[in-house]
């Protein structure tokens, strides 16, 4: 294949010289321009000689032509060539000169009207910067860059365009976050790692019509229908005109056709049909449903609004991957500017490498996995310097929020030891809880939810999982009647629903009416899908699913928690090198629950209905759902046998014949003061996300 194109673009410049033997700058100077610049693009891309020489014939074949595209006579035309010329001179490593053609492409082809030539140019502006340790320059280029990949989402419409798009762009996040940093701009680079996380969700859900929630009216909606579709047809002929001009998304070296009043004249009504929905949505949406904006375009979260996030006795630590290292960010209110912790290369192939010890072990050899966790856990802990990062908080600091990235999500991070003090969930009382980015948490922050009565559970929909029976009727006791009228005045409502076996399917959710409820408890299988994130779901009664893309449209605006009692409801796609947690806890949170309770593992199912009657137990007092959940750990892995029996006893807690059996084959030969759920295997299961 490599032979075939090689002897193509030879083909090429044979075609492209004979043509200039007639198309003359004299006699057709547009024709002539437009084969010279095709020329250029030829050797710019030539396989065979020497590869030094034919970047200079480029130049020099990109040069003369510029004696036809004048900047005054054709602008676009004339700023192509020059990020052309900058993109040989960055191949050349004559950065700064690469600089400063960029620079000059970039004051005629911007973000808002060029926004996939802006992408191009910015994004080799910043990396000819890089080279030259001219960290300002690489920031204003890489900027460029993803405001234009965030402009061109608006403008494609097909999968394949999009997808061309982030493919193009996805390193030039990363890169700024490095050039932030090493310009001594820690809260900036926290704000494009943030920016790096909404991007990815935005694109996940760029192929669903999700609607918004609470009281819109219907007028409102329809205005919304209308607006999508003609964007999505203004959109369709655009992209197909965008792809016959553009070429190749990356080069940049498709045949102009178009002159630049021409192609801004062409978007001015796609233009006016996005300022339209966007003034729907800020006028009759935002104020009812503030979470819609943020599933539809990337909403940049500030460094001081991430602050806000906390109070004077919290922290958020956050982490980033990068292809060379990894960043920790640590934000308090102590500290004007985030804390970075930057590993070393080393550092970097020692956390891959754990990763891949322990999810092979996971897969293949679970007996195993289970023995070598904790040992695994202070292994990690050493990796990422967690001793390092928790003594460098201030004393009186006893909240917790962990924003992993990539495969962190898939890790018991609040388990993590610590150096002769237990682990996270000791040192923090007020709670250790997670979230996938801070833009998702401040979302759960604006939701008030002070109604904690009205029950719904889905009970072993699948029929294989024993524990859900004592799970779920010793739980709904923590929910009581009261007076709730629904339909008339005179009618009382039960606040306790249950769905069992073969009621749970998508047909009951819907009569139930699960958007009233205060709390959602599954306990039930899911499954997360690699190809296709949004066709992952929970697994209901008669085969059917509950698909994540289905739970972002769901109206959870009275809902509390969701509780996803079961095994790896907590998976994401940790095989792709995404930013954004997109995971079925997520998508809970999108549709309205400021909290989700979820496994990271395939749990054991006594431990798990111990630990879940706990955790409800402590959420019928009044404490916050991280702090019930972080209790209902600590108490589980320190429970003695003795005092198992004796709370089991007190709580009129009857297990059924299987789980007695397996309670028994546990604990029969242990003394009682022995522990028998101290390894984390049993207790750091499940994460508190959100509030």
């Amino acid at each position: 294949m490599k032979g075939d194109q090689s002897e193509n673009i030879e083909d090429a410049i044979h075609c492209y010289k004979n043509a200039l033997q007639v198309r003359t700058q004299e006699t057709l100077p547009e024709k002539w321009a437009v084969t010279q610049t095709n020329l250029g693009n030829a050797y710019l891309y030539r396989i065979k000689g020497d590869r030094r020489q034919n970047l200079e014939k480029a130049i020099l074949t990109y040069q003369v032509t510029l004696q036809v595209y004048t900047r005054k006579a054709f602008p676009q035309d004339w700023a192509t060539l020059q990020n052309n010329l900058g993109f040989v001179y960055l191949n050349l490593g004559q950065a700064t000169k690469a600089i400063t053609c960029c620079k000059l492409a970039l004051e005629i082809q911007t973000s808002t009207d060029f926004p996939i030539d802006c992408l191009r140019n910015g994004r080799n502006l910043g990396d000819a910067a890089l080279l030259t340790r001219q960290w300002a320059d690489a920031i204003e280029g890489y900027s460029i860059a993803i405001e234009a990949v965030e402009q061109s989402r608006a403008w494609a419409i097909t999968d394949a365009r999009r997808q061309d798009i982030i493919s193009a762009a996805i390193d030039a996040y990363a890169s700024v976050v490095q050039a932030c940093i090493n310009n001594n701009q820690s809260d900036k680079a926290l704000e494009y790692v943030e920016r790096s996380k909404a991007r990815n969700l935005v694109e996940l859900l760029a192929s669903r019509d999700i609607y918004p929630k609470g009281d819109i009216s219907e007028t409102v909606l329809n205005e919304l229908k209308r607006l999508r579709r003609e964007v999505v047809a203004e959109q369709r002929r655009l992209d197909i005109a965008e792809h016959n001009r553009s070429g190749d998304i990356i080069s940049g070296t498709g045949e102009p056709t178009l002159d630049s009043a021409a192609w801004l004249k062409d978007r001015d009504r796609l233009n006016e049909l996005l300022q339209q929905l966007d003034n729907l949505i800020a006028t009759e949406i935002d104020p009812i449903d503030p979470n819609f904006r943020a599933t539809r375009q990337v909403k940049p979260i500030s460094s001081n609004e991430i602050q806000n996030l906390i109070d004077d006795r919290a922290a958020i630590v956050e982490w980033y991957i990068t292809d060379n290292n990894f960043y920790t960010f640590v934000i308090t209110h102590q500290s004007q500017h985030p804390q970075v912790w930057s590993s070393s290369a080393e550092e970097r192939q020692a956390f891959l490498d754990w990763q891949e010890e322990y999810l092979q072990d996971y897969q293949q050899n679970r007996e195993q996995w289970i023995q070598t966790l904790l040992d695994r856990l202070y292994r990690l802990s050493e990796i990422l310097h967690i001793d390092d990062i928790i003594n460098s908080l201030p004393s009186d600091c006893d909240q917790i929020i962990l924003i992993p990235h990539r495969f962190l999500h898939l890790t018991p991070l609040h388990a993590l030891p610590l150096s002769g003090r237990g682990c996270l969930l000791d040192r923090f009382p007020r709670g250790v809880r997670y979230a996938p980015s801070c833009q998702l948490l401040q979302l759960t922050q604006n939701q008030e939810r002070p109604n904690f009565k009205r029950f719904l559970a889905i009970q072993n929909p699948t029929k294989d999982l024993g524990y859900t029976s004592v799970e779920v009727r010793t739980i709904q006791r923590y929910f009581f009647y009261a007076n709730v009228f629904v339909e008339n005045a005179a009618k009382k409502a039960t606040l306790v629903e249950v769905k069992i076996k073969d009621d749970g399917t998508r047909e009951a959710l819907q009569n139930s009416q699960f958007s009233l409820a205060n709390c959602a408890h599954f306990s039930c299988h899911a499954e997360f899908n690699f190809a296709s994130p949004l066709d992952s779901a929970l697994l209901l009664a008669d085969g059917e699913h509950l698909t994540l893309g289905e739970i972002f449209d769901l109206d959870l605006s009275q809902c509390r928690l969701v509780t996803l009692s079961a095994c790896e409801t907590g998976l994401t796609n940790h095989k792709i090198l995404s930013d954004e947690y997109v995971g079925i806890p997520s998508a809970f949170l999108y549709a309205g629950s400021p909290s989700v309770v979820s496994s990271l593992w395939a749990v054991q199912d006594v431990s798990t209905a111990f630990l879940m009657i706990r955790f409800y137990q402590n959420m019928s007092l009044s404490e916050p759902v991280a702090i019930a959940l972080n209790q209902a750990q600590l108490w589980l892995r320190n429970l003695t046998k003795k005092e198992l029996q004796e709370w089991m006893s007190e709580n009129k807690i009857s297990l059924d014949a299987t789980l007695n059996i397996n309670l028994r084959r546990r604990i029969h030969k242990m003394s009682d003061n022995e522990q028998p759920f101290k390894s984390p295997f049993y207790w750091a299961a499940f994460c508190a996300i959100g509030q």
